[in-house]
């Protein structure tokens, strides 16, 4: 089962302790005669969003792990690729689940299965134990039996570097509310951190920025048009 890892990469608010030890904010009324609080806390490092789709997708990986447990418990492992045998009789498929309870049902030691190994079938099915293809296959141009590894080049996708630092501190532009950098390197499923320089912050934090990464390039997205200059340095981490 292919259990989708969870983000490990959340950050929490940083204050600039230069101007405050704690929050600020400004209690505003509205014209119903409520009360509303607006956040202007300077900050150095704006921290993580955590709401209802990271929860969703924690407790979707969690179950996904009961599961492949309960599987285990169970004691039954099905293979679902095959082993491409000479005698299609012998093959391994998904209506022949290999039963890790039962050694009497367990694949004998010519198919690379034994009772000894039955506890982990899909160990005991690797390349070493499988049989050769009477017709080789090609695979990217490199020829292969089924008897060894190989190493396929792929050179249809870009080389990434390790994270980097795409500006130092520089002015951004908005057009339509949104400032674009563009960058080879830069992967739609990379992760942006934006650090905006002290003298800006309070202007971005006012126009409530969020950032979203593609394929070359970078997004800011203001959801207020900024009321001043905005300077920062955004370090990427190629995924």
């Amino acid at each position: 089962m292919n259990i989708k890892k969870l983000p490990v990469d959340y950050v929490q608010d940083v204050i600039d302790t230069s101007v405050t030890e704690k929050r600020r904010y400004h209690m505003l009324t509205n014209t119903d005669g409520t009360l509303s609080l607006d956040d202007v806390t300077t900050y150095v490092l704006k921290g993580s969003n955590f709401g209802m789709d990271d929860v969703n997708q924690t407790n979707d990986t969690v179950n996904n792990v009961i599961d492949a447990l309960e599987d285990i418990e169970d004691g039954t492992i099905v293979v679902k690729n095959a082993v491409n045998a000479k005698n299609a009789d012998h093959a391994v498929n998904a209506d022949s689940a290999v039963n890790a309870k039962n050694a009497d049902h367990a694949v004998n030691a010519d198919s690379a299965v034994n009772a000894d190994s039955a506890k982990n079938a899909i160990n005991a099915i690797n390349a070493e134990s499988s049989e050769k293809l009477l017709t080789a296959r090609n695979i990217n141009g490199v020829p292969f039996d089924g008897t060894k590894d190989i190493a396929v080049a792929d050179n249809t996708k870009v080389p990434l570097d390790k994270d980097f630092v795409l500006t130092n501190q520089q002015t951004l532009t908005f057009v339509n509310k949104v400032a674009t950098i563009s960058d080879a390197r830069i992967t739609a499923d990379s992760l942006a951190d934006v650090y905006f320089t002290k003298d800006t912050i309070s202007i971005a934090e006012k126009a409530s920025i969020t950032v979203e990464t593609y394929q070359g390039k970078v997004e800011l997205t203001a959801g207020r048009t900024p009321e001043g200059t905005l300077k920062a340095s955004i370090h990427i981490r190629v995924v």
